[in-house]
């Protein structure tokens, strides 16, 4: 052997708890609430699956290769393109165009124009019962005021709701009929209230129709005079902007999306 001083007795272990707390405190966790999980995957039957992880760290499964329906999970993944494909800055625009007006008179139909916003609400909707109602919703209210503020009193025609942005098809061909209007539906590019009317019971069978006369209320309350009514049509293309109104970012759509669950939301972002 060599000669020379002894080496140094080393006074902490190298491999010591102290120096790995963080790794160590983990797995300690993921060990306590695996244990945790086993009542409750007790209840997860051949039907149905589970898995769990932590920061990455597997934590345990129950029949993880069942294929099983997404149900309102599949909101997240819409949510998610829907913020990809639009951006997280993106507003649904609601507006009103028709013939320009002399001296607050317009001849003819004006266009309220939908843009697939799915929480157009009206400032006294209130939905008896409703456990979640609708958040971060976009006044339609604003709009009337707006068409009011660039100096309409007079409609010498109807309000013609325009859905065109989507197709005409209210709901989907295979869900259960059991699922439209309890569950979604009706819907369009136009849909104000959910397709609810103020002082009407149920949901109106034309979601476009229903937001019209919805916006024909608001304004006489505002004192124009709308000579023909409510309506559905498509607008031309020579038309003036007599006011628009924008919905909160589109975060804030989701936002309601997911918290309340929205079915509508959901197929009107999709």
């Amino acid at each position: 052997s060599e000669s020379g001083p002894a080496p140094p007795v080393l006074l902490t272990p190298v491999l010591d708890y102290r120096r790995t707390p963080e790794s160590n405190a983990g797995q300690a966790s993921a060990n306590r609430l695996r244990q945790e999980l086993q009542s409750l995957w007790n209840f997860v039957d051949g039907n149905s699956c589970s898995a769990v992880s932590v920061d990455g760290l597997h934590i345990g499964d129950k029949n993880p290769g069942v294929e099983v329906m997404p149900a309102s999970n599949q909101k997240l993944l819409t949510g998610a393109v829907a913020l990809h494909e639009l951006g997280e800055d993106y507003r649904f625009v609601t507006e009103v165009r028709g013939p320009g007006h002399q001296q607050g008179v317009v001849e003819g139909d004006v266009y309220l124009i939908g843009g697939g916003d799915p929480l157009l609400t009206t400032d006294d909707f209130v939905l008896e019962g409703e456990l979640l109602p609708a958040f971060n919703t976009t006044s339609l209210d604003v709009l009337a005021d707006r068409v009011v503020a660039n100096g309409v009193t007079v409609i010498n025609g109807a309000v013609l709701g325009d859905g065109s942005r989507y197709d005409d098809e209210y709901s989907v061909d295979s869900w259960d009929p059991a699922d439209f209007i309890t569950e979604a539906g009706p819907y369009d590019a136009l849909m104000v209230n959910d397709s609810h009317r103020v002082g009407f019971s149920g949901k109106q069978g034309d979601p476009v129709d229903a937001a019209a006369e919805e916006f024909v209320r608001l304004l006489e309350a505002r004192g124009v005079v709308v000579a023909a009514g409510a309506g559905t049509g498509e607008a031309p293309g020579s038309l003036q902007r007599l006011g628009l109104v924008e919905s909160q970012p589109l975060t804030a759509v989701v936002e309601e999306l997911l918290v309340n669950s929205d079915n509508n939301s959901a197929e009107l972002l999709l």
